[in-house]
């Protein structure tokens, strides 16, 4: 479980406080002779005198109670105070972090208060009968993030995990570290050595027993023996045990010869895991095998089966067109004078339909079929066999689990055929209809339909359909056909009205969410839609993702649809009933139409749209660690300020140390072919004094306007080709003498869709319009004006005096004629 960090130290006091030191309490204790009063241990009572007096006591004053006596007690309780809990607390070097662990036994989460800060680790339970205060600095007085601390409290110890902030001391190498662990390993070697080492004694005495004689006739011989051998063997032990001790302690190659040894060791185990791994792979193998065989033995099976039973079927239909059935004759009686009731001859036809079939029937079997008094014949019923389906059971999936309906055909109301279409299984035991209630006769029923004979009614009933013990009836509603007008009914897409019929105008009235002639196609409207335009891609263009609110239908990803914004189409990201998302390659006006086609099963469908489209622009790298520091109205960052040092401006980027923040270059927007201006976007500061641009190694590019963000300058004609160019951007001290700074990027000459490539006095917009520089106008920017005043301006005289000249060269000679007209008639 995890504890929340709380910033609150102060505790609280409780209800049930302690008595304050030095005061006295009051306490009455009744003297009974079978019970007796016991006081705390932290109380201690004071001391009180008593008087004796020499009375008589009658027996009836020794039934009665004695009277009580009045007890001082003082409370010398003191306070408890603050206790350190067991902890520790480890710089972890590879996570950079601190783990500290504090053991708080049957001490609730609720009563802990943990609040670190950056240099010390505070824990404390003063609100708790236990009271632990834990008050130290980090190790090696490192500094830690707390407001990322993390902490579990499992099995009563509260783990905390604080990343580090400040730079860590390198991990110690100590030799006497490697010195222990050597050691370690020589001592584990001494060990095996002694082990092998007494194995071979043990296995000498044994040698030594078995080789003495069984038989020896003196006894003194028998222990003279004994002796030599023993001292021959002690004495071969010391011998072995000194040479051994040499070599293994004293030559390097003895050394080697256990590495080697080691190391065959080694190689065993691992060949041994290698043949055990493959052992297993071939056993995963031959099982996945088999499975895929056992697989085509089954698919196999039931081809054979269905052929078999399609043989039988043909031959069955061979035999009954040889036969020729004399007819059976029915009397019918006299049609009834009722209106809207069926025939005798229907009724029997009906009730013969409506019996169940038996078991015998529904299985395979023989029975009898006569043709006349004397001709009997013998005919094997057999089942047809329809498409495998999941929703049915039995091995020839004769039998549906859920009846599925489909649409219904009504009947009037004065009564008529009903017809019910769905899949209903080729087994339809204990079938039938009610309506509203009341039964249905069928008439006819089959796999895919159902026909019954209805007797009429009004407005709209419930329909069910009772099948081989199933009932399909809530999500039917059956309407009754008025004498008027019937609603459309495609037959070929057999769909018909989804919504309420009108009988009265034969139009079907849709609900909420559905539209089309048969309400079978999705309402969709539009609330509102928001552009927003990213960052420049690798291609050095920009993704504008249009986002639309609104209703798309309950199913929106069932009507393929797809978005055109004038001809253009916008690729669609992400669908959902209430949202659509799309990507479009060049920006739209602020009233574009907006195209939804879509489609569902055979009938197309399309909606058009007129509504303003908000502009968004996405912030320089998403503001580095928050999106909410994004004004997405502007495209700029609005970064938070820290006590220490600033976050950079431009994208709040931890880029600025004491001294400033470094400059960079984030991106370059393209310019025309005939060039224009471009802007250069990054962080460039103020800490310089003079700024100059170059374009392929020495072209000069003339600055326009410049900020800490965003450098204006003037690209001018290289080449009449698309092309990239090498940018550099030098920053100087006073009077260009130094260079402080230099950036370095690349600029794209592109061919754009505005007229005249803005004739390299302006800039091509994201709506292919030419936006010129001042002094410039006109569609393509060739038209120079000598007052470029703005229309906005209030004043008369500004707007009378402003006037265009455009320089073309037949203009240039007609006015070069009238001077020289204008000066001969003036000297004449």
């Amino acid at each position: 479980m995890v504890v929340k960090t709380t910033t609150n130290t102060k505790s609280t006091p409780t209800k049930a406080t302690a008595v304050v030191e030095g005061a006295t309490v009051k306490k009455v204790v009744k003297k009974t002779p079978t019970t007796t009063t016991t006081t705390p241990s932290e109380v201690k009572p004071t001391k009180t005198t008593t008087t004796k007096k020499n009375t008589t006591v009658s027996k009836k004053a020794s039934k009665e109670e004695e009277e009580p006596k009045e007890v001082i007690i003082k409370n010398v309780s003191k306070k408890m105070e603050p206790i350190k809990p067991p902890y520790s607390i480890k710089i972890n070097h590879f996570k950079k972090s601190i783990c500290a662990k504090v053991t708080l036994h049957k001490i609730p989460d609720k009563l802990i208060n943990l609040h670190p800060t950056s240099t010390k680790f505070h824990i404390d339970t003063l609100k708790h009968t236990k009271k632990f205060l834990l008050d130290i600095p980090y190790p090696e007085n490192v500094i830690v993030d707390d407001e990322k601390a993390t902490c579990t409290f499992d099995h009563d110890i509260l783990t905390v995990f604080i990343p580090i902030i400040s730079k860590l001391k390198e991990k110690p190498t100590n030799e006497k570290d490697n010195n222990t662990t050597n050691n370690k390993k020589v001592n584990k070697r001494k060990q095996q050595e002694q082990e092998e080492e007494e194995e071979e004694e043990e296995e000498e005495e044994e040698k030594v027993e078995e080789e003495k004689p069984k038989k020896v006739t003196n006894k003194k011989q028998k222990v003279t023996n004994k002796t030599e051998e023993l001292e021959k063997v002690e004495e071969l032990e010391k011998v072995e045990e000194t040479t051994q001790k040499k070599k293994k302690f004293i030559s390097n190659d003895s050394t080697i010869d256990i590495m080697k040894q080691i190391s065959e060791e080694q190689e065993k185990k691992a060949n041994q895991k290698i043949t055990q791994e493959k052992k297993k792979n071939q056993q995963l193998e031959t099982k996945e095998v088999e499975k895929e065989t056992k697989k085509k033995n089954i698919v196999e099976k039931k081809k054979t089966i269905l052929k078999k039973l399609k043989g039988e079927e043909e031959e069955q239909q061979e035999e009954m067109e040889q036969k020729v059935v004399e007819p059976v004759v029915t009397k019918t009686t006299k049609k009834s004078t009722k209106k809207n009731q069926p025939t005798t001859s229907t009724v029997q036809q009906q009730q013969q339909q409506q019996q169940p079939l038996s078991e015998e029937q529904t299985t395979p079997s023989k029975k009898s079929v006569s043709f006349g008094e004397k001709i009997k014949v013998n005919v094997k019923h057999i089942p047809k066999v329809g498409k495998v389906n999941s929703n049915c059971i039995g091995e020839d999936c004769s039998i549906i689990e859920k009846p599925i309906i489909t649409h219904v055909i009504p009947s009037h109301q004065n009564g008529g055929f009903v017809v019910i279409y769905g899949s209903f299984g080729l087994v339809r035991n204990n079938l039938s209809v009610t309506i509203g209630g009341y039964n249905c006769p069928i008439v006819s029923d089959y796999k895919d339909n159902i026909k019954c004979l209805s007797t009429g009614g009004y407005g709209t009933q419930k329909l069910s359909i009772h099948l081989n013990g199933i009932t399909v009836s809530n999500d039917t509603i059956y309407t009754f056909k008025s004498d008027g007008l019937e609603c459309p009914f495609d037959y070929k897409l057999m769909v018909g009205c989804n919504g309420a019929c009108n009988y009265t105008t034969g139009e079907c009235i849709c609900f909420s969410g559905t539209s089309g002639l048969y309400c079978n196609l999705p309402n969709i409207t539009i609330s509102s839609a928001v552009q927003t335009i990213s960052a420049i891609d690798d291609n050095g263009g920009r993704n504008h993702v249009l986002t639309f609110n609104g209703s798309f239908g309950y199913d929106p990803n069932s009507f393929n649809l797809s978005v055109y914004i004038g001809m253009d189409i916008c690729s669609i990201t992400s669908l959902e009933s209430s949202r659509l998302s799309c990507i479009i390659s060049k920006a739209v006006f602020p009233y574009s139409p907006i195209y939804i086609y879509g489609s569902y099963g055979n009938s197309p469908f399309y909606y058009s749209f007129d509504i303003l489209i908000q502009k968004e622009f996405d912030c320089p790298n998403n503001c580095t660690y928050s999106a909410k520091f994004c004004n997405r109205a502007k495209g700029v960052c609005s970064c938070p300020k820290r006590s220490n040092r600033d976050y950079n401006p431009y994208d709040c980027s931890d880029k600025c140390s004491y001294g400033g923040c470094t400059k960079f270059i984030d991106s370059i927007n393209d310019t025309t072919i005939r060039g224009g201006p471009f802007d250069i976007n990054g962080w460039f500061d103020n800490n310089y004094w003079g700024i100059n641009v170059t374009i392929n190694g020495n072209i000069n590019c003339p600055i326009i306007s410049n900020s800490s963000t965003t450098i204006t300058c003037l690209a001018p004609l290289i080449q009449s080709t698309s092309n990239s160019y090498p940018i550099e951007i030098n920053f100087y001290t006073n009077d260009y003498r130094e260079i402080v700074f230099s950036l370095e990027g690349s600029v794209n000459y592109k061919l754009t869709d505005c007229l005249n490539q803005c004739s390299g006095n302006g800039r091509c917009d994201e709506y292919s319009k030419c936006q010129c520089l001042p002094g410039f106008n006109g569609q393509d920017c060739s038209s120079y004006s000598f007052f470029p005043f703005s229309s906005s301006s209030s004043s008369q005289d500004k707007e009378n005096y402003s006037f265009n000249i455009e320089f073309n060269p037949f203009v240039m000679i007609l006015i070069f004629i009238f001077i020289l007209i204008t000066l001969i008639t003036s000297k004449k």
